[in-house]
């Protein structure tokens, strides 16, 4: 696999220097066949100057100036009676080395405009490759350090219970630890599968009205012990009657991730706080989740919706994720026929994800 992917990218490159080379070849060839074009123009006029010399001398000779006018059209005479190159054969010379230049102009004009889009695809191919494979190497490293952390605890928490004999509390302070590290580990593997499902369309949805606070207040249920451990505070505003027409899997789904980043994003903050709000238009039903967390720089509005894709290094990181959960919440939202944006004013500005959903159309 590596092989194949590092000849890939040999080709490419290959490709790349190919095109420039050409898109050389072809502006060479534009600058030399302008050079060329006034070459022959000079030429021409050249010897239309030794036929108008030529003209002379037969005239002088006795020549009828009919039958020299007829042997040399492109000469006239001039208001001093001497014979010279016409004013229209020189402008037919002008206009016939336009024409050559404007037929040079488009064709190479055409070809390069060509040579150059696809260098810039290739080159745009090869940028994303690397800054793909870049996020590739931070998940792994990321979902490394994530699954050894868990899996040592773990290991702890069940040689604890096998070789010493505990008092009840300290059972259930083990076994909540054990539920919340296997909590973990079904989380990252739940993402990770359902990235593969959706890249690969294997994900069926089957749509249908639903009550959008409702959802919401079941996927809060979920995340009630989070949410008291993080020490935040939640404030929803959904009118009962509104809903969406959509899968509900892929509805708890974008809920879930979209309320676990803002967890995160309140996380070490005190009192942070979570406002949940849905209005509807004639169309759609649109979610707000705001946080007043950790926020993030404006230009990395659309970035935090790409695969693999965390702010900041991978490994110098005080938070955890893998860089999935946006990415999955906007495909689940994108294949309901939805939007899924987010805004920020700055570091430590808060953060607003809006979601919208197709509406249900006999809605009130």
């Amino acid at each position: 696999m590596r092989f194949r992917m590092r000849m890939t990218r040999v080709w490419q490159v290959v490709i790349l220097i190919l095109l420039a080379i050409s898109a050389v070849q072809v502006s060479w060839w534009m600058v030399d066949q302008t050079r060329r074009s006034e070459a022959l123009r000079q030429r021409i006029t050249q010897l239309y100057s030794e036929d108008a010399r030529a003209a002379i001398e037969l005239h002088r000779r006795g020549v009828d100036a009919v039958a020299i006018e007829r042997i040399f059209p492109h000469l006239e005479m001039n208001s001093s009676g001497e014979l010279v190159v016409s004013r229209k054969a020189l402008e037919d010379l002008r206009q016939q080395r336009v024409r050559w230049l404007s037929q040079y102009g488009w064709e190479g004009g055409f070809f390069l405009a060509v040579l150059v889009i696809s260098m810039a695809a290739v080159w745009r191919a090869l940028y994303q490759e690397s800054v793909l494979r870049r996020r590739q190497q931070n998940f792994i490293a990321a979902v490394s350090h994530e699954l050894k952390s868990p899996l040592a605890s773990l290991q702890l928490s069940a040689e604890t219970l096998s070789f010493r004999d505990l008092p009840r509390d300290q059972i259930l302070k083990l076994a909540h630890r054990l539920r919340a590290d296997a909590g973990r580990m079904e989380d990252m593997i739940s993402k990770i599968l359902d990235t593969s499902q959706l890249d690969q369309g294997w994900i069926v949805l089957h749509p249908e009205p639903l009550e959008i606070g409702a959802m919401v207040d079941h996927v809060l249920e979920e995340l009630e012990h989070r949410i008291t451990e993080v020490g935040a505070r939640v404030h929803v505003d959904i009118a009962p009657d509104l809903a969406i027409r959509a899968d509900p899997v892929g509805v708890r789904t974008v809920l879930s991730n979209l309320l676990d980043n803002a967890l995160k994003a309140v996380r070490g903050k005190d009192q942070g706080t979570l406002r949940i709000r849905a209005v509807r238009d004639k169309r759609y039903v649109h979610l707000r989740v705001e946080d007043d967390g950790v926020g993030f720089r404006p230009e990395e509005s659309v970035l935090l919706f790409e695969k693999f894709y965390r702010p900041g290094n991978e490994m110098r990181r005080e938070g955890s994720g893998q860089g999935l959960g946006l990415y999955i919440a906007r495909r689940f939202v994108e294949l309901e026929k939805g939007r899924l944006k987010a805004h920020s004013d700055g570091i430590n500005q808060g953060a607003v994800f809006e979601v919208s959903w197709p509406a249900v159309r006999d809605q009130a």
